[in-house]
């Protein structure tokens, strides 16, 4: 998103961990003398962040890096796979996502991953149907299929049935 970041390192919560330790002695102290150490301290922790930011921040650019370069090779394969006018319809969906987003939050439900629904049993059945007798080879493959599955099915509730049949049954089971 245009305009976004990342703060590293500038946020309050990372001297909590420091100044918890520090408050239990500044508890006895006079409200100046309180002031006085906790600036000291928070001044140092300051310091000490300048002087680990510059290794940590060299460590997270080249990280950065790496990650940018995969992303990039990531990014090339799918757009090669995608055809211009798809592109063109997505880069027009983007640009009107951003533009709205401000005014309408939903506008941005276009980034969400859209899945459609698994198709059924039956539809799968009558896919299998219909395209063995489109490609002009016998309607006996996808009806061999489709009476594979049901056998199967029928065996699977064949031994349920008959795990559920006791000693004393009733003859009907």
């Amino acid at each position: 998103m245009k305009g976004a970041g990342w703060v590293d390192g500038e946020i309050i919560e990372t001297l909590w961990s420091l100044l918890n330790v520090v408050s239990t002695s500044a508890r006895g102290m006079s409200s100046l003398h309180r002031q006085e150490l906790l600036d000291f301290q928070m001044s140092d922790c300051n310091f000490m962040k300048m002087i680990r930011m510059v290794d940590s921040l060299s460590r997270k650019l080249a990280a950065a890096q790496v990650a940018a370069d995969l992303a990039m090779q990531a990014f090339q394969m799918l757009d090669e796979g995608v055809s211009a006018s798809q592109r063109h319809s997505w880069r027009n969906q983007e640009e009107t996502a951003f533009n709205d987003r401000i005014r309408d939050a939903s506008a941005m439900d276009v980034f969400e991953v859209q899945m459609k629904k698994a198709p059924t049993v039956h539809a799968i059945e009558l896919e299998l149907l219909d395209n063995t007798s489109n490609v002009g080879i016998q309607l006996g493959i996808g009806s061999w299929l489709v009476r594979g599955l049901r056998l199967e099915e029928a065996s699977i509730m064949l031994w349920i049935n008959h795990h559920h049949v006791g000693a004393h049954a009733p003859e009907l089971k």
